[in-house]
Formats: C-alpha cells, structure tokens, sequence
C-alpha cells in the first residue's frame, strides 16, 4: 500500500512541477502564503524517501522559501535546524 501512496505523490508532484514551469512562485512572480505551505509539505516528502530533485520547478520554489529569513527562523525554532 505504502508503493502505492508513494507512486501517487510522485505522479502529482510531477503535474504541479510542470503547472511552475516559468514561475519563481507559485503564484506568479510574488512570494504568497502557499509558498511555505508547499515547503512544508516537501519537508513530509523528504522524510518518506520522495527525490523531489526529480521535479526542478518544485525543488527550485522550495530552495528559494527555504532560504527566507522568517523561513530559517521557524525551522529553527521547531528544531529542524541549527
């Protein structure tokens, strides 16, 4: 079951990385609340062995939201980093 759930995710975040194709955001050029919606939600990817590396638009979105400063300094908070 677990291959299953795992193949689907895979597949969606195949379709929502060709949807960013061109953006810096999700929504375009601008920086919104569902960019670090989908940077937490990759961080659960990650913990369950899903490459997202083999989706550059959603890696590329998720690097620059996890490079913002209120970003680093929730993670730091909750303990994901140092």
């Amino acid at each position: 079951m677990k291959a299953v759930q795992i193949s689907t995710i895979e597949r969606r975040m195949k379709a929502l990385d060709k949807m960013l194709e061109g953006r810096q955001y999700i929504m375009g050029d601008a920086f919104s609340v569902a960019d670090p919606y989908l940077f937490n939600m990759m961080l659960g990817e990650v913990q369950h062995n899903i490459d997202i590396a083999q989706c550059p638009n959603v890696a590329a979105i998720n690097a620059r939201v996890g490079q913002r400063k209120y970003v680093q300094a929730a993670m730091q908070v909750e303990g994901l980093i140092k």
